[in-house]
């Protein structure tokens, strides 16, 4: 239902409601107003009646001066004796006056009889209405009373005109009302479809348009109060583009994947850092979508439901599988306003080179222990044999001592790689870059490992051309 028709609707119910109180409240009061005005009046009628009666009574019938009286006054007129017998009825004819019942008790003649005046208001048995009746004596005449009496009847249509007059002022203050109600409500509606379109255009993300149309003063702090709310929503739309925008930026730059729900669990943006980990395009629109459906490792899955219902981070290890596995570290937290949990936060680091370089680390340093192992235990072993006997045997002594001379001469170059390969690592290795022959850096090679081939009965061939000549550094080689 339309404004316009509200308040007219409950201007009319205002109106209809008032009239029925009036009547209510005042209904009554102007029908006891009314019969006090009557009886006021047939007071002073019977005073000034009371005296033409006596001065007419002792020469006109009684029944006919009655007659004429009430013709005059416009009333039922009753002359009764002192032994209450019925004289003169202006509504009854003369032969019938012999018929009426004896008027003494009535309650206004016992009243008139004892001084004064009598009234009252009850049912007429001669003519069968309710009649009100004022009574008094007739001057001159000791115990004769005369009665006028009023139909009610012509009470009730005062009343009903007096009514009628009421409700006729009514119905035009209705009129009026709707009038004026119709008036203000077009009015008044006016200027709230034009604050509403300002709301709207608010809500839209228009803040720069112009008010619309006139204030009123009634209206003229809301107006303002969104004149206000348009300025102060253009400054925070552009402070929140602002800020997205330096996120969008951050979040493209960062080296680590970004996924981010809502407090449903489903995603709600990620960076492309992500894509590229998962194998995901750039056009790919993840939001709205469950992590499972991108990320298919179910422990993450797990993990975020579980930050999302406790309200704690997590952190755990996996392996994204493919060609070349990837390892990630992934690291889970709640995304916390006012103590309620509102979304998650997902970060995905790849330690993927850091996990192989530990391995490496790990084959290099047992590969080391190995090789270093070995010279040693051929040392070991010849400077025992020595130690047994053999520096006695000349010759056995000198093989002997060539050997252990080789194999502290392989571990003295084992030092230097370990050297060379910790000058590397750190960025300091110096690179000697001449010509040499391939031939001779390959005899040399074989020369270090020649008695521990020798030991185990494997002989070492060397297959090169004795004319291939590199440009680099030897030692490295």
């Amino acid at each position: 239902m339309r404004l316009s028709m509200k308040l007219m609707l409950g201007a009319a119910t205002v109106m209809v409601v008032v009239g029925l109180l009036l009547n209510l409240l005042f209904g009554r009061t102007i029908e006891t107003f009314l019969l006090d005005q009557a009886r006021a009046g047939l007071l002073r009628q019977i005073r000034l009646a009371g005296l033409y009666v006596g001065d007419r009574l002792a020469y006109d019938d009684p029944d006919q001066l009655a007659g004429s009286l009430s013709e005059q006054l416009e009333v039922r007129v009753t002359l009764v004796d002192e032994l209450g017998s019925v004289i003169g009825d202006s509504s009854v004819p003369t032969e019938g006056l012999s018929r009426l019942d004896n008027h003494a008790e009535r309650p206004e003649i016992a009243q008139a009889r004892d001084g004064g005046f009598g009234r009252s208001v009850r049912f007429s048995d001669t003519i069968g209405i309710d009649m009100l009746y004022v009574a008094g004596p007739v001057a001159d005449h000791k115990g004769i009373i005369l009665r006028l009496a009023l139909p009610m009847g012509e009470l009730a249509a005062s009343r009903t005109a007096v009514q009628g007059t009421i409700l006729a002022v009514l119905a035009l203050g209705f009129i009026g009302v709707q009038g004026i109600a119709y008036g203000f409500s077009r009015l008044l509606t006016r200027h709230v479809r034009d604050l509403t379109h300002d709301l709207r255009q608010i809500a839209e993300g228009e803040p720069e348009g112009q008010p619309r149309g006139s204030r009123t003063p009634e209206l003229g702090a809301l107006a303002t109060a969104l004149d206000d709310l348009r300025t102060q929503m253009r400054e925070r739309i552009e402070r929140i583009l602002a800020e997205s925008s330096r996120v969008e930026v951050v979040l493209a730059s960062l080296s680590e994947g970004i996924l981010v729900t809502e407090k449903d669990g489903r995603i709600r943006m990620t960076n492309d850092r992500f894509s590229q980990l998962f194998g995901l395009g750039f056009d790919v629109e993840t939001a709205g979508r469950l992590p499972i459906d991108y990320v298919q490792l179910p422990d993450v899955q797990d993990a975020i439901e579980q930050s999302l219902r406790d309200h704690e981070e997590r952190t755990l290890e996996v392996v994204l599988p493919g060609v070349v596995e990837r390892y990630l570290d992934v690291h889970i937290a709640p995304i916390l306003q006012s103590g309620s949990c509102i979304g998650s936060v997902t970060v995905f680091y790849d330690v993927s080179e850091a996990t192989r370089l530990e391995q490496v680390r790990k084959d290099f340093v047992a590969n080391v222990s190995h090789e270093l192992r070995t010279p040693l235990t051929a040392i070991k072993g010849c400077a025992a044999t020595l130690a047994e006997g053999a520096l006695e045997d000349g010759e056995a002594a000198e093989r002997f001592v060539a050997s252990i001379n080789t194999h502290a001469e392989r571990l003295h170059l084992l030092l230097d790689d370990l050297l060379e390969l910790s000058r590397l690592e750190s960025g300091r290795l110096e690179i000697d870059v001449a010509q040499f022959d391939l031939a001779e850096t390959v005899d040399a090679a074989i020369d270090t490992v020649r008695a521990l081939a020798t030991e185990k009965d494997t002989e070492v061939i060397p297959v090169v051309a004795s004319t291939f000549v590199l440009i680099g550094d030897r030692g490295l080689v």
